[in-house]
């Protein structure tokens, strides 16, 4: 048993339209990298690697300011004594950098061809992770890990862009 984890999806859970809020969040994230107006795209599909990796930073800064989160000393956040990485991505899986390996992580995932999105705990233990890494040393979710999750929205609708 993580108590740790456990006491953080309790209080995740009783947050006030956590799933209504933490959807807002996604579509604000994604029409900032969208930029229609700017950049006449549609779809975060569309967009260059390098903003797709701003994609998960707008959701981190989003969700922070929208719950009102504490900033972590080695983590991200910080809510009831408990530190937790931000992880969001637009695939299949997530990468963990070393710093968060067994650290709680908050996983956001959207799938944008589906218009939903996903947001689960799990604490990223190496038995979690792949064993390869990339080049920054960062490690994906196994098929293992993935069962592991803790889903806060398993199945949260995506906003339509305003």
């Amino acid at each position: 048993m993580d108590n740790a984890l456990q006491t953080l999806f309790t209080a995740l859970q009783s947050t006030n339209d956590f799933e209504l809020r933490y959807g807002k969040v996604i579509r604000d994230a994604m029409d900032y990298v969208i930029d229609s107006e700017k950049m006449g795209r549609t779809r975060l599909a569309e967009a260059e690697k390098a903003e797709k990796t701003i994609f998960g930073m707008k959701v981190e800064a989003y969700l922070m300011h929208e719950f009102g989160w504490n900033r972590g000393n080695k983590l991200d956040f910080y809510l009831t004594d408990v530190e937790f990485d931000s992880k969001a991505t637009i695939g299949k899986t997530w990468m963990i950098p070393p710093e968060a390996f067994g650290e709680i992580c908050l996983l956001t995932r959207i799938d944008e061809d589906n218009d939903f999105f996903q947001a689960g705990l799990l604490r990223a233990n190496l038995n979690m992770l792949t064993l390869g890494s990339n080049q920054d040393k960062k490690k994906s979710i196994s098929a293992a890990g993935k069962r592991h999750i803790q889903w806060l929205i398993p199945d949260g609708v995506i906003p339509q862009q305003t």
